[in-house]
């Protein structure tokens, strides 16, 4: 309400998340995910667990 100066009913939100495309989020990501400045971190045990630079690209 403070940043819109309104209330947007549970409705209104969920019809704006829906309303988002796999095109505009896979945007999103290419924007603001860069592969060359990405990090993981994986916990537990491995178990034969690889993860090569290619399965992390958008």
């Amino acid at each position: 309400e403070l940043y819109f100066g309104r209330f947007f009913s549970l409705d209104e939100i969920l019809a704006a998340i829906e309303a988002v495309t796999r095109e505009e989020l896979q945007s999103l990501a290419r924007r603001y995910f860069k592969t060359d400045h990405i990090a993981v971190t994986v916990l537990g045990p491995l178990n034969g667990f690889t993860l090569d630079r290619s399965r992390l690209a958008c």
